[in-house]
């Protein structure tokens, strides 16, 4: 129950749920974010002028907010590019932080630049206005608590969700002293340096574990031939391919020589599956855009270490796939 002197802005009942929920009782003061912040967003250069896209100046979009610290970028632009544009420099040290996107849905990206790199609209660079605030603590404090801050900052959509750049100004931080912040962020360094460390361990146990099956199954590899004219030219006859496949990797070579020595029996793949089956292509009138239906799995929903990925999701109502399903 609220009363009506509590509505201050938005009617949403979520909204004040989440407001009490965001609340972070801490020995230290509390400041609003607008009190210690400047912040502004980017554009994109026009894609028809191909020399705005030619320069050594580099451009982040929501793609490249993977990591806590941005190193490098995936495109590059001119000072031409800045200059006739909307997109602006936001100089090393700087947060950013992705203010429209599907992602918003259940996380909120933050990074610390390490280098200076000009931003898109779908970014908002921060910048500390003095001292007393560590950039790289801010960041931290707004991972740790995304959960609790994203009901309050988040405007939904049909289409995709976004920030609220008011309700973002108008959040409290816990503002400990300069030292205390310094030892937050050298923890939260030595525990990404560990991270990293352990996931280069794990890497390196993935890329062993190919030679540890064959091994295993008792298959051995012929050598790569070397990479020459005669070597990526073979014959086969008419009735080797005939009613067969076309494509000359199909037929190059014995696909089967390498395991016919394995111990273990060869059994076709239908055998061992129950259920192989192909989807559907959902289109804009099968789609739930409410954001309410099943998520339908596609390729942008892995990613090229073969994870799963929610961030850019198709929904379809529960009747549209059992009908596709039959």
């Amino acid at each position: 129950m609220l009363n009506r002197g509590d509505v201050k802005t938005r009617l949403s009942p979520n909204y004040y749920q989440a407001l009490k929920n965001a609340q972070i009782h801490s020995k230290y003061p509390k400041k609003r974010l607008s009190s210690l912040v400047d912040t502004f967003s980017g554009g994109t250069p026009s894609k028809n002028t191909p020399e705005y896209w030619q320069g050594d100046i580099g451009w982040i979009s929501p793609k490249d907010i993977k990591e806590f610290y941005i190193e490098s970028a995936e495109d590059f632009i001119s000072e031409k590019a800045i200059e006739d544009s909307s997109t602006k420099l936001a100089s090393k040290g700087s947060l950013v932080i992705v203010v429209r996107s599907g992602i918003l849905a259940h996380t909120l990206p933050v990074s610390v630049l390490s280098n200076d790199f000009a931003i898109n609209q779908d970014l908002k660079a921060i910048l500390a206005r003095d001292t007393s605030l560590v950039s790289e603590y801010l960041a931290i404090f707004l991972t740790v608590f995304q959960e609790r801050l994203l009901p309050i900052i988040t405007k939904h959509s049909t289409t995709v969700q976004s920030v609220n750049s008011h309700e973002f100004l108008r959040l409290e931080i816990v503002c400990p002293p300069i030292d205390v912040q310094n030892e937050v962020v050298e923890l939260f360094q030595n525990s990404l340096a560990q991270k990293r460390q352990q996931e280069a361990q794990a890497q390196a146990l993935l890329d062993s574990i190919d030679g540890y099956l064959l091994g295993e199954l008792g298959v051995t590899l012929p050598p790569e031939p070397e990479n020459t004219i005669q070597n990526r030219m073979f014959k086969s006859s008419w009735r080797q391919m005939s009613g067969s496949r076309f494509d000359p990797t199909f037929h190059q070579g014995n696909v089967y020589g390498p395991i016919a020595d394995t111990p273990f029996d060869l059994v076709p793949l239908r055998k061992l599956v129950s259920y192989f089956q192909t989807g559907f292509a959902a289109g804009r009138g099968d789609q739930d855009l409410e954001g309410k239906g099943i998520i339908q799995i596609r390729p942008t929903n892995m990613n090229s270490n073969r994870e799963l990925i929610f961030d850019k999701n198709v929904r379809i109502s529960p009747e549209e796939g059992q009908d596709y399903s039959r």
